[in-house]
């Protein structure tokens, strides 16, 4: 199983709204861009499927949520940032 499920990231990067289980690392990045619901819950899961293909809307402010997040958290660049801080603090050099 992975940490960090890429599927769901990918999906937040081309606008695409979540539904998944609140779950793991899941509940930790995804909240503003999709709707969680009760582990093995299927009824809540079919429901929260309905409500986004209801509501036009709310699907448009998720996927821009989740574009968001996948670029300010997920990002070549931002990953890249967040490597080359933890090597210099571990080696202590500054740039």
């Amino acid at each position: 199983t992975e940490s960090m499920p890429m599927v769901l990231i990918e999906a937040a990067s081309y606008g695409l709204p979540i539904v998944a289980y609140d779950i793991g690392t899941i509940r930790d990045c995804f909240h503003d861009n999709g709707i969680l619901v009760k582990d093995n819950d299927e009824k809540a899961f079919c429901k929260a499927l309905s409500t986004l293909m209801e509501n036009e809307e709310k699907r448009i402010v998720m996927g821009k949520n989740g574009i968001k997040l996948a670029k300010d958290t997920f990002s070549k660049e931002r990953i890249l940032k967040q490597w080359l801080e933890l090597f210099q603090s571990l080696t202590h050099i500054k740039s």
